[in-house]
């Protein structure tokens, strides 16, 4: 269960758990379509008919997760009922690894190729990713992107063997999935927007890659796109010890540490010094506080 009970709903009507989905519409969902997305792509009847004697009418939708869960069935009712983004049913189909839906999809009309690599790429499947290309996709950088958000380092080779070049849009990709090892291909090719990495795996809520874009380079810690308060001060707490100012503070603190030697000086430590250090640690490093608090440090310690 999350914060957000839309959000639950759709995850119920995917996973056909009839208690959580009222539990959600108890707690104040009410994102129909949401909801039939979530049924659809679960290949649940009762659920999708539930959801729209509530409201949901977004056919298109409800046909590309019905297409990506592989739910003939439940395409056709979305198709009865007024259907007909086929391109979108074909993203579905590539995603979800539905030959038989990408097929359906084509034969009722569906051209978009670049569309349908995007999701092959995304979901990992090589098959249908062959398959768009034998068609006449050729949106290489899209299909970079797809693939390295979705982890698939064969699928992101093969992007590049065919021609993307777009190393900063995949890095940024990888690092909003989560994925390490995609980050570190697109750094080797030559990436180089730490800021934009940051901020994707903050989005994201990836700390390993948040390390690794500070590592780098990375400066900008603009909080628009942090996904908990969690990533926030772990990001503002990364700042400090990537800062000029604030690593003397850190070797000083550790140097203290290593002295040691009982624990009545640890005791007092604790009362007097970490307090201060604690406050450096969150004060603006430029400022008259920080400074003066700097000095006191340095006299206090004796280095």
């Amino acid at each position: 269960m999350t914060t957000d009970p839309d959000m639950d709903l759709r995850d119920a009507c995917k996973n056909c758990d009839i208690n959580s989905v009222n539990t959600a519409i108890t707690r104040g969902a009410t994102d129909w379509d949401l909801g039939l997305c979530g049924a659809c792509e679960g290949g649940h009847v009762a659920l999708v008919n539930m959801m729209i004697s509530h409201g949901a009418t977004k056919w298109d939708w409800g046909l590309e997760h019905a297409c990506r869960g592989g739910h003939i069935a439940i395409a056709d009712m979305m198709i009865a009922r007024g259907a007909k983004n086929w391109n979108w049913g074909l993203y579905g189909a590539c995603r979800g690894g539905q030959v038989e839906l990408a097929n359906m999809m084509i034969a009722c009309g569906a051209t978009d190729w670049d569309w349908g690599i995007r999701g092959a790429c995304r979901g990992g499947h090589i098959d249908l990713a062959n398959l768009m290309i034998a068609r006449g996709a050729t949106d290489w950088n899209n299909g970079l992107w797809y693939a390295c958000c979705g982890g698939h380092v064969a699928l992101a080779n093969m992007m590049i063997e065919h021609g993307a070049t777009n190393w900063d849009d995949g890095l940024c990709s990888a690092c909003e999935g989560g994925q390490i090892a995609l980050a570190e291909l697109m750094i080797a090719h030559g990436a180089t927007d730490w800021n934009d990495g940051l901020r994707a795996a903050c989005e994201g809520g990836h700390v390993a890659l948040v390390d690794m874009m500070f590592a780098r380079g990375a400066t900008n810690c603009t909080a628009t796109f942090y996904n908990s308060q969690y990533i926030r001060e772990y990001v503002k707490a990364q700042r400090k010890l990537h800062d000029s100012k604030s690593v003397p503070i850190i070797r000083m603190l550790r140097r203290y540490i290593a002295q040691f030697k009982n624990t009545r000086r640890i005791q007092r430590w604790w009362r007097r010094t970490y307090p201060l250090w604690r406050e450096l640690a969150y004060a603006p490093p430029k400022g008259l506080r920080y400074r003066q608090g700097f000095e006191h440090f340095k006299n206090m310690l004796k280095l």
